[in-house]
């Protein structure tokens, strides 16, 4: 069943047709469904199919199985005892999008669906029209006119139909919403339920991993991630409570969640003590432009992540995220800017002058990086970014 996120309203829905908001109070919904402790079987995403809310077969390009490295240079640099960079950048088309849509566009062909639609900022562009081709169905994307073209080029080669436009990320959904009346499959971000569901995997992955290949490790005492719409943290932190009610961990880690300054609704309710990000008054500019959301559609349960596990909010400047885009490079790991946001975090964290931030340097800590930088590699040359 779908299940309300709105806070203190908790209406339920059946799954018999897809819904993307709560009648009652218009937030956005979640999947509701009993769940088994994964088998494992398969490969990437698929190895979690009993905690997914899947019928039949996946539409993959073997999405996940992505690298969890242990940042040893600047674990030392930063004086930590362990640091952790879960690098997303390895997915098919470039970013952690790809979880979220291999379970979608399933989804879509278990309803009956032929077309699909959607706003992106960029990523999330080229990840659903890589798995409609594959699910030979055909895709119709809106992305603002500034949307750099190495994620606009992802969508052509994969056979989409792009259509940029004149304003922000907002007058994209509206455009798509529109399509979607007209009988299309919402594959959005923030709206859809089963792409939230396929997001969760990065949780369960990272402590199968950290299992697997660091024996001598704990989990994680704290999980930094980017939040756009803040439906990563809110699905990591699902699945998270999930693998605590099957016994795979013992306690959830600490989030974390980090927004660029010039656009950080989700950060300034979490410190205003909202649940309800607000709209920044202001139109900031920034170089990560993956995350510029200004109405974060699950801001709400990412506050609320946030809250119920002791985190808190950041915001970093683009300059520190440049920084971060080259220290994350010493690691042989090229972040998009957005993806270096996690970094960035920490430096600030960390920085004694920052009296309001609190994190144990005894605390094993995991980043989370996002994207791919080669998606957004002309940004070096077209802003003069040097090291």
């Amino acid at each position: 069943m779908f299940e309300c996120t709105g806070q203190d309203c908790g209406e339920t829905f059946s799954e018999e047709q897809i819904k993307y908001k709560c009648d009652s109070c218009g937030s956005p919904l979640r999947v509701k469904r009993e769940i088994e402790e994964p088998k494992y079987e398969g490969q990437g995403i698929e190895k979690y199919k009993e905690a997914l809310p899947i019928e039949s077969d996946f539409v993959t390009l073997q999405e996940g199985d992505t690298p969890l490295c242990e940042a040893s240079g600047l674990a030392n640099r930063y004086d930590l005892n362990d640091l952790f960079l879960k690098y997303e950048g390895t997915n098919p088309t470039g970013s952690f999008k790809d979880r979220g849509s291999a379970v979608a566009i399933t989804r879509a062909l278990e309803y009956g669906y032929r077309s699909v639609t959607l706003a992106s900022t960029g990523n999330m562009a080229a990840s659903v029209a890589a798995y409609s081709s594959k699910a030979r169905v055909t895709s119709r994307i809106f992305v603002p006119e500034a949307t750099p073209e190495g994620k606009t080029s992802q969508v052509r080669a994969y056979g989409g139909e792009l259509i940029r436009v004149e304003g922000d990320f907002q007058e994209c959904l509206y455009k798509a919403k529109k399509e979607a009346r007209m009988g299309s499959y919402l594959a959005e971000t923030g709206l859809n339920p089963y792409y939230l569901e396929g997001e969760k995997t990065i949780g369960y992955e990272l402590v199968k991993q950290i299992k697997e290949y660091y024996k001598d490790k704990k989990i994680p005492d704290t999980i930094i991630t980017p939040m756009g719409t803040g439906g990563l943290l809110s699905s990591i932190y699902w699945s998270l409570q999930e693998q605590e009610k099957l016994g795979l961990i013992d306690k959830i880690p600490r989030l974390i969640g980090v927004q660029a300054k010039a656009c950080s609704p989700i950060v300034d309710a979490f410190n205003e003590g909202h649940r309800r990000p607000k709209p920044p008054t202001t139109r900031g500019e920034t170089i990560a432009d993956s995350i510029h959301v200004k109405v974060p559609i699950n801001g709400g349960t990412a506050v609320e992540a946030m809250e119920e596990t002791n985190g808190f909010a950041v915001q970093v400047d683009d300059e520190h995220m440049i920084k971060s885009i080259f220290e994350m490079g010493r690691e042989g790991i090229f972040a998009e800017p957005a993806s270096a946001l996690p970094l960035a975090a920490l430096k600030k964290i960390f920085d004694p002058e920052e009296d309001d931030l609190n994190l144990d340097k005894d605390d094993s800590i995991a980043l989370i990086v996002t994207g791919n930088g080669l998606k957004e590699s002309e940004l070096m040359t077209e802003k003069g970014i040097e090291k």
